[in-house]
């Protein structure tokens, strides 16, 4: 079992208040994210003109202004000095510019084309760049304890499940005569994501202190082109988390239209969610007692074995009312295995960056964050890109007809490959290079060495 010494040198410890205070931005933030990813897609195909091929053009579009976009807001995040500190100024600015992206991209007309969803794409990942890559690298700051930093992902990942949950419950409002994603909800959940955004910044920015330097030497791209080249535990989590998300980035595209247009359950599409929603904000606690009874790697991989197994079960589902008790039973289960994800990864990659910190001499957590960043949007956008255009090629028509091959072009595109990239990112999770104990050992040096340097 693991176990954490908490009386060693470091950042003071985190309190309940201050884990909680910072966990808040993480709820209006996915709500948004959520909604961009997996609602979105799907109901511009079906209430605009935007067609399938040109959703999955601008999804893949958006991965190369996030090439540039990313590192650059990760780099700049690291270098900025201000009373504030380093990373809020640019959460604040992320924030302000994500409520206009929301207002734009959640409320658009029947008549809004290609250019409408590319240009208020590009203007809601940047915003989502601007606030996630500082949020994170706040995160990893803020405690270099396992068990510690287990726990404030934990919360985050909580709250984070929670925003997705609420913005579903808006259809089910006695004030809307349709269960279904209309303009109308669409634009009331805008609204609420609007207002709840700048009050969860005020609150995580006056409460939560900014986190203890660790820095040796001062961060140059030099430096930081050597650390991506010489840690080897960077390139085997990008690699196996790439695999991984890029598997779950297809399955969050198509849900909609898989619920919508295949089983043909489109009005019962809030309470399916709201069963993988629900379950995914009450079992964050479980998954946090089994990351402390079995480490963090193996718990995520443990997580991904049995969602692909869950997938593997819905692609024998038949369309039709009676599909709904059935679906709902197995994504709820899969909101279970799927609560891991929003709390390990992040974790898990903190203590790849403490690895640089003891490698390199400085934290570049931002620049990290950034790669991190990059690697999930492209997990997300080109798994949805691959997902829309395959769907084309294979003929399938979101509001027409299908025939038998369409129709396995969806098995095809939303259960095969998403499984057997699952399974080959679980094995690889399994055998990652720093568990537990190392990252205790890793953290004990980091400490001696700020300690004798007195940054600490």
């Amino acid at each position: 079992m693991t176990t954490t010494n908490q009386s060693e040198a470091g950042p003071a410890p985190v309190g309940l208040g201050q884990a909680v205070a910072f966990s808040l931005p993480a709820l209006p933030m996915s709500a948004m994210v959520y909604t961009v990813l997996t609602i979105l897609p799907g109901y511009y195909a079906k209430h605009t003109t935007v067609t399938l091929a040109a959703i999955g053009g601008v999804l893949f579009a958006s991965r190369l202004f996030d090439a540039v976009t990313d590192p650059l807001i990760g780099y700049l995040s690291d270098k900025t000095t201000s009373r504030f500190g380093a990373r809020k100024p640019w959460m604040a600015a992320g924030v302000l510019l994500s409520m206009l992206a929301v207002y734009f991209l959640f409320t658009p007309s029947p008549g809004a084309d290609t250019a409408y969803f590319l240009v208020w794409s590009f203007v809601g990942y940047l915003a989502w760049t601007m606030v996630s890559i500082p949020y994170q690298a706040w995160g990893s700051e803020l405690s270099r304890r396992y068990g510690e930093r287990s726990r404030i992902f934990a919360f985050t990942g909580f709250t984070g499940a929670l925003g997705p949950l609420l913005f579903l419950l808006v259809p089910l409002l006695p004030i809307f005569e349709s269960t279904e994603f209309t303009a109308e909800t669409l634009r009331i959940g805008a609204v609420a994501i609007m207002v709840a955004l700048p009050a969860a910044l005020a609150i995580t920015a006056t409460r939560v202190p900014r986190g203890a330097g660790v820095s040796v030497v001062r961060p140059s791209f030099r430096l930081l082109a050597s650390s991506l080249r010489r840690n080897r535990p960077l390139h085997y989590f990008i690699v196996v988390f790439m695999i991984g998300g890029l598997s779950g980035g297809i399955f969050l595209s198509l849900i909609f239209i898989y619920l919508d247009s295949y089983l043909g359950i489109g009005d019962k599409i809030p309470f399916v969610l709201l069963g993988w929603s629900i379950t995914h904000v009450l079992f964050v606690p479980l998954w946090l007692r089994i990351v402390h009874r079995f480490g963090r790697t193996r718990s995520l991989a443990a997580s991904w074995a049995i969602s692909a197994a869950l997938s593997a079960t819905m692609a024998f589902v038949a369309p039709g009312p009676s599909a709904f008790i059935i679906i709902l039973v197995l994504v709820t289960l899969r909101g279970i295995v799927n609560a891991a994800d929003t709390m390990i990864p992040s974790a898990v990659f903190a203590d790849v960056i403490d690895y640089d910190v003891l490698k390199s001499g400085t934290s570049q957590a931002g620049n990290f964050y950034a790669f991190l960043a990059l690697a999930t949007k492209f997990n997300l956008a080109i798994g949805g890109a691959t997902g829309f255009i395959l769907l084309s090629q294979f003929g399938y028509e979101v509001n027409g007809a299908n025939d038998a091959l369409a129709e396995f072009g969806l098995t095809v595109t939303l259960f095969i490959i998403p499984i057997a990239l699952s399974t080959v990112a679980c094995v690889m999770m399994w055998r990652f290079p720093i568990t537990a104990r190392r990252q205790g050992i890793i953290r004990k040096r980091i400490e001696q060495r700020a300690l004798r340097a007195g940054v600490v």
